[in-house]
């Protein structure tokens, strides 16, 4: 998929999405995909906000370079919803979002979804296309309000 059809997709999800300014997880104000680290993951799910989480494999991967892309664009246009963690420097993150060790998350991207109340393992097609869809859906239900 060019750069120019990843914008669009990216774009597409603006419509529903709102910026995170003042949240304590947010990632850098540049719009870059922020850093999930074990002290960064407690924050998103502490937040009532939606959070997208990538982990990327330790080894070739390859699915990875048009989800990277699109991962760095979604962060560019929903700033503090995209996280990012290498299973190769953040073993603990991946062994506590995805229940394995590292080593089985050799080949293969996991999506984690945080809906303000819970995580969601994406399990669709590791595409762009796919994983927009999904992202969208989850856009549109907006933060979790806990009830009184």
């Amino acid at each position: 998929m060019s750069l120019r059809a990843l914008a669009v997709l990216a774009l597409a999800l603006g419509a529903s999405a709102k910026r995170a300014t003042g949240r304590k997880h947010a990632p850098p104000s540049d719009g870059s995909v922020g850093a999930l680290t074990s002290a960064s993951l407690d924050a998103v799910l502490a937040s009532s906000e939606p959070a997208f989480l990538i982990l990327w494999p330790t080894g070739p991967c390859p699915t990875c370079d048009p989800l990277r892309e699109f991962w760095r664009l979604l962060a560019l246009h929903h700033r503090g919803t995209a996280w990012q963690a290498s299973c190769a420097r953040e073993p603990i993150v991946c062994a506590r979002l995805a229940d394995v060790e590292p080593p089985a998350l050799a080949d293969e991207p996991r999506v984690e979804i945080w809906d303000g109340r819970a995580l969601e393992r994406y399990a669709g097609d590791k595409n762009v296309e796919s994983l927009l869809g999904h992202l969208r859906g989850v856009l549109a239900r907006g933060p979790h309000t806990p009830s009184a």
